[in-house]
């Protein structure tokens, strides 16, 4: 496969993902939910992923390799770990700001992957390799050299274009969260002491800080960081960080003192 046609296949299989993720958690919301890093109706771990796939299968086959499913299979769903997990990251370094959170999910690691959306990844894989891999030989075979290249500059212009828009935006974004920490900071420390008294749970006093964070953020950015926000799926909270482990600090004191009077 040339160098045009895999640019020409990333995107395609890109705009797949976007479609199964868009359905998949519309579905779970009810709501519509335009699922992505970037603007464009594009999930580009997923073209990412599935070239992955397709070229190391391909030379595997080319080294004399005999590939079962089963080999497909795991190739897939081992490979889609690091690659999960290395996005999730490099996304949370960067912007502060993760897109999906496998926290509540069975065998996850870090919130980041877990092993039921990897072994959907394999099976995933096992429909791009035996079934959009051979579709994509066969029109590759009708499509000239020529227009072939022309698609893959427009779609890297496009992918360039929507790339530049969205790390603007989440730039904006990211400093008007660092704005706010300071704020965010002040009003946990003043939760401490209520969410100790009130024996409020510590989780909800963060989600509720989050959330309103999250408003607050979006109403201090413009129209495109706003888009981009509504699709994080949450952001480090440092100063929540800090505070939570304050009240969990002075829960832990107060309930030594108790003991030691009780004793």
């Amino acid at each position: 496969m040339s160098v045009s046609a895999c640019v020409v296949w990333f995107m395609a299989f890109s705009l797949l993902g976007w479609v199964y993720e868009t359905i998949y958690c519309t579905i779970k919301e009810q709501s519509w939910q335009n699922r992505g890093f970037l603007y464009g109706p594009i999930c580009p771990i997923y073209g990412a992923g599935a070239m992955a796939a397709i070229l190391t299968c391909s030379l595997l086959n080319q080294a004399g390799i005999q590939l079962e499913w089963w080999h497909v299979f795991l190739i897939t769903c081992l490979g889609s770990m690091p690659l999960e997990y290395g996005t999730h990251w490099a996304l949370e370094a960067i912007f502060d700001a993760y897109w999906w959170d496998y926290s509540n999910m069975p065998l996850n690691l870090n919130g980041r992957i877990c092993l039921p959306a990897s072994l959907l990844f394999g099976a995933g894989g096992l429909l791009v390799y035996f079934v959009l891999f051979p579709f994509a030989q066969s029109v590759n075979a009708h499509i000239p050299s020529m227009a072939m290249d022309i698609m893959a500059l427009v779609f890297v212009a496009l992918l360039s274009v929507d790339a530049t828009l969205t790390i603007s935006a989440l730039t904006q974004f990211a400093q008007a969260a660092k704005r706010i920490e300071t704020t965010v900071d002040e009003r946990m420390t003043q939760w401490v002491e209520s969410a100790v008294a009130t024996g409020q749970n510590i989780s909800e006093q963060r989600e509720r800080l989050t959330s309103l964070t999250r408003r607050e953020i979006a109403e201090q950015v413009g129209v495109l960081a706003r888009t981009s926000v509504t699709r994080v799926k949450g952001f480090r909270v440092k100063g929540a960080d800090a505070a939570t482990s304050q009240l969990e600090a002075l829960r832990n004191k107060l309930r030594t003192r108790s003991e030691k009077k009780n004793h």
